[in-house]
């Protein structure tokens, strides 16, 4: 599988940031439907995932509701890239940058 992220498990791991419960279980039940051999963490905030990624060596997809105004520079943006992950920016904040 080449250079895809795995945990200790051998299961790609993915990053879900919503501070909505249900939209984040959602989100984290949609990943591992499609393929039950990933790793999803779902947390409500960036501290919480920030401090969640600290044992994690890489990461394949972060979906994080913010805006590119906060994201960009931010810690969590620099730790997604260190451990080699993608990202997309969701929520309204996000849909309306540019406008």
């Amino acid at each position: 599988m080449g250079n895809a992220c795995h945990d200790g498990l051998l299961r790609e791991v993915y990053l879900v940031i919503e501070p909505h419960a249900l939209l984040r279980m959602d989100l984290a039940e949609t990943l591992t439907y499609r393929n039950s051999q990933v790793a999803v963490i779902a947390v409500s905030s960036v501290n919480e995932a920030l401090s969640r990624l600290a044992s994690v060596d890489c990461i394949r997809l972060a979906l994080v509701t913010a805006s590119p105004h906060s994201f960009e520079g931010s810690r969590l943006a620099e730790v997604i890239r260190q451990k080699g992950g993608k990202v997309v920016l969701m929520g309204d904040l996000a849909e309306s940058w540019g406008e």
